[in-house]
């Protein structure tokens, strides 16, 4: 998270430097994305840039939580398990032709690059948005290791479905009818089991 001497930042310098941060993760791959590139798209020197956050890694994860936060905000205060997927979908898919689409866009190809040293090593987060969602009593009843692999099988299918949509490889409709057969299967797949095994 950003240091002290951030939150005193006049407001139009907070924007410039996050917008340089932003479009240099857009342009190169994180490993690739340099400090001092950051600090010169911004206008700062690099040593002001250590004195806003401690390294780049802060940085990102702090242009991370800005999305959460405006996920959160968007989402209704209740909220249907159902309904869940497709807010999530359409909260990415609206800022595909915004300023920060890009940034998303690179994201969403590193999200997918996450999970390639396997299934074991994905450990999904619990949404945000948990205390909103309705009707979780059924997924207490779900096994722990399948709810882990629906909730791996459907992260992986996400960034992969918005990444082409993001590309524009897919259409909206196409996007939203290819996540409603996978929460189709998923939901029937570990319900179905859970319901096997009482």
């Amino acid at each position: 998270m950003p240091l002290a001497p951030f939150e005193k930042l006049n407001p139009r310098k907070k924007k410039y430097l996050l917008a340089a941060a932003e479009g240099e993760f857009a342009r190169l791959p994180y490993d690739r994305v340099s400090v001092f590139e950051i600090a010169r798209s911004a206008g700062i020197s690099r040593s002001s840039f250590y004195y806003y956050f401690s390294d780049k890694e802060d940085l990102y994860h702090y242009l991370l939580s800005q999305i959460r936060d405006e996920l959160l905000d968007s989402l209704p205060r209740e909220i249907d398990l159902e309904d869940f997927p497709t807010l999530l979908l359409d909260f990415f898919a609206a800022r595909r032709d915004t300023e920060r689409g890009p940034f998303i866009a690179r994201l969403l190809e590193r999200a997918q690059m996450w999970s390639q040293d396997g299934f074991a090593s994905m450990r999904p987060p619990v949404p945000p948005a948990r205390d909103r969602i309705r009707n979780l009593e059924q997924i207490e009843q779900v096994d722990p290791a399948d709810l882990q692999l629906a909730g791996f099988l459907f992260w992986e299918c996400c960034c992969y479905r918005l990444g082409a949509y993001y590309r524009r490889e897919i259409t909206l409709p196409e996007l939203h009818l290819g996540m409603k057969r996978l929460v189709g299967l998923l939901h029937y797949g570990i319900f179905g089991r859970a319901g096997e095994e009482c």
